[in-house]
Protein backbone atom coordinates (compact mmCIF):
# COMPACT_ATOMS: atom_id res chain seq x y z
CA UNK A 1 0.00 0.00 0.00
CA UNK A 2 1.43 3.21 -1.00
CA UNK A 3 1.18 6.28 1.29
CA UNK A 4 -1.30 8.17 -0.60
CA UNK A 5 -3.62 5.10 -0.40
CA UNK A 6 -2.89 4.75 3.28
CA UNK A 7 -3.80 8.50 3.82
CA UNK A 8 -6.77 7.83 1.50
CA UNK A 9 -7.89 4.77 3.78
CA UNK A 10 -7.29 6.68 7.15
CA UNK A 11 -9.43 9.60 5.96
CA UNK A 12 -11.90 7.37 4.88
CA UNK A 13 -11.68 5.37 8.47
CA UNK A 14 -11.66 9.00 10.22
CA UNK A 15 -15.26 9.49 8.85
CA UNK A 16 -16.86 6.40 10.32
CA UNK A 17 -18.29 6.28 14.22
CA UNK A 18 -16.10 6.13 16.64
CA UNK A 19 -17.24 2.95 18.90
CA UNK A 20 -15.45 2.09 22.77
CA UNK A 21 -14.90 -1.92 21.32
CA UNK A 22 -11.65 -2.71 20.07
CA UNK A 23 -10.86 -5.52 17.50
CA UNK A 24 -11.04 -8.94 19.19
CA UNK A 25 -8.76 -11.23 17.72
CA UNK A 26 -9.40 -15.05 17.41
CA UNK A 27 -7.51 -18.40 16.64
CA UNK A 28 -7.67 -18.63 12.80
CA UNK A 29 -8.29 -15.86 10.28
CA UNK A 30 -8.50 -12.56 12.79
CA UNK A 31 -8.74 -10.02 10.16
CA UNK A 32 -6.16 -7.38 8.66
CA UNK A 33 -3.27 -5.86 9.93
CA UNK A 34 -1.86 -2.85 8.08
CA UNK A 35 1.23 -1.53 10.33
CA UNK A 36 3.08 1.51 8.36
CA UNK A 37 5.36 3.79 10.87
CA UNK A 38 3.41 4.69 13.65
CA UNK A 39 -0.19 3.54 12.10
CA UNK A 40 -1.22 -0.03 12.97
CA UNK A 41 -4.79 -1.00 11.79
CA UNK A 42 -6.47 -4.07 12.61
CA UNK A 43 -9.85 -4.55 11.02
CA UNK A 44 -11.79 -7.62 11.94
CA UNK A 45 -15.52 -8.61 12.75
CA UNK A 46 -17.30 -4.95 12.42
CA UNK A 47 -14.67 -3.12 14.04
CA UNK A 48 -11.69 -0.87 13.21
CA UNK A 49 -8.88 -0.37 15.44
CA UNK A 50 -6.93 2.59 14.94
CA UNK A 51 -3.34 3.16 16.24
CA UNK A 52 -1.87 6.43 15.25
CA UNK A 53 1.19 7.79 17.44
CA UNK A 54 0.51 5.79 20.17
CA UNK A 55 -3.01 7.29 20.57
CA UNK A 56 -5.73 3.97 19.77
CA UNK A 57 -9.40 4.53 18.52
CA UNK A 58 -11.92 1.80 17.47
CA UNK A 59 -14.45 2.32 14.62
CA UNK A 60 -17.14 0.72 13.45
CA UNK A 61 -16.98 -1.41 10.13
CA UNK A 62 -20.87 -2.15 9.80
CA UNK A 63 -21.41 -5.20 7.83
CA UNK A 64 -17.14 -5.89 7.60
CA UNK A 65 -17.62 -3.55 4.12
CA UNK A 66 -14.24 -2.13 4.49
CA UNK A 67 -12.79 -5.87 5.50
CA UNK A 68 -14.34 -6.90 2.32
CA UNK A 69 -13.47 -4.26 0.10
CA UNK A 70 -9.55 -4.59 1.37
CA UNK A 71 -9.18 -8.64 0.77
CA UNK A 72 -10.51 -7.66 -2.84
CA UNK A 73 -7.72 -5.13 -3.24
CA UNK A 74 -4.87 -7.97 -2.85
CA UNK A 75 -3.03 -8.93 -5.64
CA UNK A 76 -4.24 -11.58 -7.76
CA UNK A 77 -1.79 -14.21 -6.82
CA UNK A 78 -3.11 -14.22 -3.49
CA UNK A 79 -6.80 -14.12 -3.57
CA UNK A 80 -6.62 -18.03 -3.65
CA UNK A 81 -5.12 -18.32 -0.63
CA UNK A 82 -6.92 -15.56 1.00
CA UNK A 83 -10.35 -17.07 -0.25
CA UNK A 84 -9.65 -20.56 1.50
CA UNK A 85 -8.19 -18.81 4.88
CA UNK A 86 -11.13 -16.34 4.95
CA UNK A 87 -14.58 -17.24 6.37
CA UNK A 88 -17.32 -17.64 3.75
CA UNK A 89 -19.35 -14.99 3.39
CA UNK A 90 -16.53 -11.90 4.54
CA UNK A 91 -14.92 -12.39 0.80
Amino acid sequence: MTKEELDKLLLHIKSLPVINKPVETMMGYSGILIHSGPVRLEIFNERISLREDGIYTNYSDLHRKLECDILQMAPKEFQHELRTGVPPGIW
